[in-house]
């Protein structure tokens, strides 16, 4: 299992990204683009959604295994990000071009802030592993 995990998490954090760099563009986009956000807030939920159940069996695997992982902080920093992607949802909810602005604005740009940190920090902690459990 751990072994096919930590590859897979790294290059879960890549197509994420790949979502956090449309995000950015719609962000600096004027009017929005209603369609593209949409999409985008779906395949970016998409894939959190699955990458966050792997990557909290995974690290709770090594935390309760004694590989030092904050597993604590892991998980405090997930709830972080989901409130900025609740903020976006209920934004888009409104229906109201000026509150989904602000909220791309302000909630967008700190969820991807925030989202890339927190990928970097998973990466140096999956690379700092045993290679036996990555490769």
């Amino acid at each position: 299992m751990l072994k096919l995990t930590a590859p897979r998490l790294i290059h879960d954090h890549e197509l994420i990204e790949q979502e956090l760099l449309e995000l950015e563009t719609i962000i600096s986009t004027t009017p929005i683009h209603y369609p593209n956000f949409i999409h985008t807030l779906k395949k970016l939920t998409k894939l959190w959604d699955a990458h966050e159940k792997s990557e909290e069996r995974f690290f709770q695997y090594l935390h309760q295994h004694h590989y030092g992982i904050p597993y604590e902080s892991l998980l405090f920093e997930h709830g972080e990000l989901r409130a900025y992607k609740r903020s976006l949802e209920h934004a888009l909810k409104s229906r109201s071009e000026h509150q989904l602005r602000m909220a791309l604005e302000q909630e967008g740009n700190a969820l991807i802030w925030l989202l890339r940190q927190h990928m970097a920090w998973e990466d140096e902690v999956l690379l700092r592993l045993p290679q036996n459990l990555v490769c």
